[in-house]
């Protein structure tokens, strides 16, 4: 098999998993949350998936695009409604094209949610590409596609409704092209495409302004060859674009929220969260940080529901010893071999992990999927390590197969855990306590 042919696979395997999670988690069905001591909840499937399917209802019903209210009394319906367009937009032409007019319709989750498997699926091509483009290598690519697009915690975001999905293609796609940009083997207009492709992710999501810090190391990168002034003014040009395209966003926020990224609004949004502060003097400096790490690791391989359905704790103890051997072959590899695109990549990955980190600095809030926009910057860092294991060669299928055995088991256990959680009582015995 080539290895594009195999790429399509894995993309292939990504969604039918996400189409696997999207059948067996609950859309728009309230029960209780165990982990949280059994208290009701109006929705217990993909976290925050019932607030992005209003903000595209208020579309359908052509309503235009949300402001933000705080004192809303419907806050719990609308608390999404601060986030930039792109991803709802293409929603709402999408439930067009299919003839939905009604979100909230269980019936309706299905369909609605399989515009993110195939969204979720066109992302691992960019994961292949970004491999592939990092040194040259096509089986690096394949490993970083397979790491990448098959962690449990990636499909099941693939099979929900959320902004994600597309966040992390776009990311994706742009970092693959600013790899190639500094590859020394670069396409026609790589900066920009990565800028164009960095100003959709920011008009998807907030987050996407991590990629503007690698986007300009990138085109100064480049433009090695340039004197210092020619090459400042052709590094700034891409980064304009990515601004151009971003700003009506920006513009229209600071109308309406006084500033360009709606910081107020985003707080205002998370209110209810709890404060870092609380976690801190509960367990103490360290002790909450370690309590962050353990959560964020453990569901950046897969945590399901509101933060509540964990995988057995040595799936995340072994994914975690795999994760760091591959790392350190990596810095290995890296004292022979220094792609520029792996510089790119890290410095993405690292703006990801400042906002996440200083997120977390106010709000208790270990969500490994707020760190999937790198999902690319991890990948490729993994695959380029995999390079140097004995069994280089069967790495691809090797990280492949691993990951759909676990996604398998995941997705087994997955309708009794739900059915827990949508009764009225748990059976003594039953709560499921974290991994």
């Amino acid at each position: 098999m080539k290895a594009w042919q195999a790429a399509v696979v894995l993309a292939a395997l990504h969604a039918i998993l996400a189409i696997g999670y999207a059948t067996l988690t609950p859309y728009r069905a309230s029960g209780r949350i165990l982990l949280q001591g059994n208290v009701p909840a109006l929705d217990i499937g993909a976290p925050d998936e019932r607030q992005h399917a209003n903000y595209v209802q208020r579309l359908l019903d052509g309503r235009g695009l949300p402001v933000f209210n705080p004192k809303d009394p419907n806050l719990y319906e609308t608390y999404q409604s601060h986030q930039p367009p792109l991803f709802y937009i293409v929603a709402a032409a999408w439930c067009k094209a299919l003839g939905l007019d009604r979100v909230d319709a269980p019936e309706a989750g299905l369909a609605f949610r399989l515009l993110n498997a195939l969204i979720g699926a066109a992302g691992v091509w960019g994961l292949f590409l970004a491999g592939k483009w990092l040194d040259g290598d096509e089986a690096t690519g394949l490993t970083a596609a397979a790491i990448g697009g098959l962690l449990p915690m990636g499909c099941a975001l693939s099979g929900a409704v959320s902004n994600d999905p597309l966040l992390i293609a776009l990311c994706t796609y742009s970092l693959a092209f600013l790899v190639r940009a500094v590859s020394g083997r670069p396409g026609r207009g790589d900066l920009w495409w990565a800028a164009a492709l960095a100003g959709l992710a920011v008009a998807t999501k907030t987050s996407g302004v991590a990629l503007l810090p690698a986007l300009l190391v990138a085109a100064w990168l480049a433009h090695g060859d340039r004197h210092r002034g020619r090459r400042l003014a052709a590094s700034v040009g891409p980064f304009l674009l990515a601004l151009a395209i971003a700003s009506p966003w920006w513009v229209r926020n600071a109308i309406l929220y006084g500033d360009p990224l709606a910081a107020k609004a985003f707080q205002d949004a998370f209110a209810g969260s709890m404060q870092a502060s609380q976690g801190i003097e509960r367990l103490g400096l360290a002790g909450y940080w370690m309590e962050v790490l353990r959560g964020t690791w453990c569901s950046f391989v897969g945590v399901f529901g509101y933060w509540d359905i964990w995988l057995d704790a040595p799936v995340y103890a072994l994914a975690a010893i795999l994760a760091g051997l591959l790392a350190v072959l990596g810095l290995v590899r890296l004292r022979v071999e220094r792609p520029a695109g792996l510089l790119v990549a890290t410095v993405f990955g690292l703006a990801v992990v400042a906002l996440f980190v200083r997120f977390n600095m106010q709000y208790f809030q270990a969500q490994g999927r707020y760190l999937y926009p790198a999902i690319a910057s991890f990948s490729i860092w993994l695959a380029f390590g995999a390079r140097q294991a004995p069994f280089r060669r069967w790495m691809p299928a090797v990280s492949a197969a691993l990951l759909l055995a676990l996604n398998v088991s995941a997705l087994r256990t997955l309708p009794a855990e739900f059915k827990f959680r949508l009764g009225d009582t748990v059976p003594p015995g039953e709560r499921r306590n974290p991994g």
